[in-house]
């Protein structure tokens, strides 16, 4: 059984009444929005955390230059990667499976190219350092148009 989006609280409730509780939470993860305490709360508990938007700091205009370029860019370089391989990568090593999705050939075989190299632990440290200086999370309301929007929030807490 998956779910979707569903916050430490919602999860919790299943746990405590399911006979079979979720395998998996599909959660919206990449640098700057990380969810550390759900994270941890899953893998406690053996729910596969997966990331849907990983490469949003690419593609999203709202994300571009921001503070998380500088480090991917680096570790991009330093391997011999694309920028892409490098976001999917940091989330493979900090524990979350990725869901991205394509229909060019040749984005199909780079995203395959995330599995034979490793980022340093210094250069996951520099992306997630980054990552946390610019909280955001996308806002699906209809007058923010499915923008990605600065979150003053900041990281959600285990509560969400």
């Amino acid at each position: 059984i998956g779910v979707s989006n569903w916050r430490v609280c919602d999860l919790e409730q299943v746990f405590d009444g399911a006979r079979i509780p979720p395998a998996c939470n599909q959660v919206e993860a990449h640098p700057y929005l990380q969810q550390p305490a759900l994270q941890r709360w899953c893998s406690q508990r053996g729910v596969l955390l997966s990331s849907y938007a990983p490469l949003a700091t690419l593609t999203k205009d709202s994300m571009r230059g921001g503070p998380v370029d500088e480090a991917v860019q680096a570790a991009a370089e330093a391997h011999g990667r694309t920028p892409a391989q490098v976001l999917l990568r940091w989330n493979l090593q900090t524990g979350r499976a990725v869901i991205t999705t394509t229909s060019r050939s040749e984005r199909m075989r780079d995203f395959l190219g995330v599995f034979d190299f490793e980022l340093s632990t210094e250069e996951v440290t520099a992306i997630s350092t980054a990552g946390r200086q610019a909280p955001q999370r996308r806002a699906f309301w209809t007058q923010c148009n499915g923008r990605f929007l600065p979150d003053p929030r900041g990281e959600p807490d285990s509560a969400e």
